[in-house]
């Protein structure tokens, strides 16, 4: 109730929002956003979704033998995770990393704005010894400079707000913004081009013509991380790393959902505060920018899975563990085209 007061109250006096407000003061409002209340854990079985680490330890160790088979054997590399949710992913890549023994790891540095996730990350990962260091920047790397790394991006950019934009009849674009109407939030488009729409240069960068969208979702701040990641790559010495997400290669156009106990919701206006916010990952966008660094790769989940030899990984286990159905359908799961397999992607990048 208090972030819906807020943004009741703010547009009352300010007029509507931009979606990126409303997402940003829904997934950040402090201590009542989604991302930063404590009442309840929002991954996993009891929670609003399950990623891919939760479903199967086996999607951690593919990306890790990935990662094993790019690096500089017999090297130190510190690891970089952005938005590492319950750490279950870095737990499994480290743990992976250190049966096989290739190289060694050095520090870890964990991009984590939620006080609640920091204290699961800190049960899950200070038994493994590891210099650990939480950050809100990736500026905050400087340390780490002239170092070898390893970078994860596992279902973080999703999270990262959006603006919306629709085209006119007049082939120019206004922003759609966020009312408080007849006690109700609503849409609405902007009777004229937003500051927003100047400042992005949203009809230069979508011109005019048959193959482009009318309306089409964006995200500066995405655009930001990418670059500080390619900026971290720029260095003497060896970096590789991923970004897993849902999302297209290129923008979407109405991908705004509201996510609550594994469903998706009818609409995103529905449980403010308590229900997850995302929207899908241009990764062209992403690797319009990280390729100024590095050599890049994008691939499906299944592609990048399946081509890495998951399911040989996967016949090991169910021929050495009791929980044989239980490894079988995480496979299946993760790998199946009308589940994980075909919407989820990976864009991997190495530096040149």
């Amino acid at each position: 109730m208090i972030i819906e007061s807020f943004l009741r109250h703010k547009i009352q006096f300010s007029g509507p929002v931009s979606v990126s407000d409303f997402m940003r003061a829904i997934l950040s409002f402090p201590k009542e956003g989604y991302y930063t209340r404590k009442e309840k854990d929002i991954i996993g079985a009891k929670g609003d979704f399950t990623t891919s680490p939760e479903i199967s330890q086996l999607f951690g160790e593919v990306i890790a033998c990935w990662f094993l088979s790019k690096v500089h054997e017999k090297q130190t590399y510190n690891i970089i995770e952005l938005g590492p949710g319950r750490a279950t992913l870095l737990r499994d890549v480290i743990r992976t990393i250190e049966t096989l023994k290739k190289i060694d790891i050095g520090s870890i540095t964990l991009l984590e704005s939620s006080e609640h996730f920091k204290n699961i990350q800190k049960q899950t990962l200070t038994p493994l010894g590891y210099d650990i260091k939480w950050i809100h920047d990736l500026s905050e790397c400087q340390e780490i400079h002239d170092s070898n790394k390893i970078i994860i991006c596992h279902e973080f950019f999703d999270s990262l707000p959006i603006h919306v934009f629709e085209r006119d009849s007049r082939d120019t674009f206004g922003e759609i913004l966020v009312d408080f109407v007849r006690n109700n939030f609503t849409f609405v488009k902007s009777a004229r081009p937003t500051i927003n729409c100047r400042l992005l240069k949203i009809d230069e960068m979508f011109p005019c013509s048959r193959y482009m969208p009318n309306s089409v979702e964006v995200s500066p701040l995405s655009w930001k991380f990418a670059r500080d990641l390619a900026k971290i790559g720029r260095d003497t010495c060896h970096t590789i790393g991923i970004i897993a997400d849902y999302g297209l290669y290129g923008p979407s156009t109405s991908s705004l959902r509201a996510i609550k106990d594994h469903g998706i919701l009818s609409s995103p206006f529905k449980y403010i505060g308590k229900a997850d916010l995302s929207a899908n990952v241009d990764f062209m966008a992403l690797d319009f920018y990280l390729r100024s660094t590095y050599k890049t790769f994008f691939q499906t989940q299944r592609e990048f899975l399946l081509s890495n030899h998951i399911a040989a990984r996967a016949s090991v286990l169910l021929k050495n563990y009791s929980n044989q159905a239980e490894n079988a359908i995480g496979l299946h799961r993760l790998t199946d085209e009308n589940r994980m397999g075909n919407v989820y992607k990976f864009l991997c990048f190495e530096k040149k």
